[in-house]
């Protein structure tokens, strides 16, 4: 009798967290979600921390306590414990950060500080953008994730460049994401097998015919944008 061997589907928590009203972060998202090589036993879930928690009237969490330092699994507020199951069911995560003021947003550092062993050995990207590649938001969220949470961040680390050349300066929308972006799929792609691999996933599982996929940089999508923009 044949022994079939099932693998288990990862399950990848992709966190935008820019939560500015006018912001590119849903574009550049799903720029990357469009980019990144596809695999059967990869699942990508988008977690916007802007709309995440609708019922607060600011981003994501509106109580004071916080159950970061607990060692106790029983989480009493219903917004914590169900922001807990969401990161717990994830094997990993992508991190979509703009730069704000040489720093990344407050609505990432306050999901961050809700929970915190759910994190706790998870594999981790870290993309960031901005002007100079939102390369001071990626260096001080990095040791938060690292250092205190004891997440595994990847080594490569795409950093997106932006300029108003690439807006257009009535709608704040991109131009053509697809084409000024094409020069970091590469390393997107990297990022992402580097994860695999992390993840025990074969790379050979990855979808080689995906149209995605012509040394991982053919993106033949659509490349308007609805998204309205006012940088980040």
């Amino acid at each position: 009798m044949d022994v079939v061997t099932t693998q288990s589907k990862h399950k990848i928590g992709v966190i935008v967290s820019g939560a500015r009203d006018t912001r590119i972060g849903n574009s550049i998202t799903e720029w990357i979600l469009r980019t990144v090589p596809k695999s059967d036993f990869i699942e990508y879930s988008v977690i916007d921390l802007k709309t995440w928690n609708t019922s607060a009237p600011t981003p994501m969490f509106e109580f004071t306590a916080s159950t970061a330092h607990s060692n106790t699994t029983k989480i009493n507020e219903a917004t914590t414990s169900r922001w807990s199951r969401e990161v717990a069911e994830k094997s990993g995560f992508i991190f979509i950060t703009p730069e704000y003021n040489y720093g990344y947003p407050p609505s990432i550092k306050n999901c961050l500080d809700h929970v915190r062993q759910e994190w706790n050995g998870k594999p981790a990207v870290l993309i960031s953008y901005g002007f100079s590649g939102g390369a001071s938001a990626a260096s001080h969220l990095k040791p938060v994730l690292v250092d205190s949470l004891l997440m595994k961040i990847l080594d490569i680390q795409p950093q997106l460049v932006i300029n108003y050349d690439i807006l257009d300066k009535t709608t704040g929308q991109f131009f053509d994401i697809n084409g000024c972006f094409k020069q970091y799929e590469p390393i997107i792609c990297k990022s992402i097998f580097e994860l695999y691999n992390l993840l025990n996933t074969n790379n050979s599982d990855i979808d080689s015919n995906n149209n995605n996929n012509n040394n991982c940089n053919n993106n033949s999508s659509d490349s308007s944008n609805t998204t309205p923009i006012q940088f980040f």
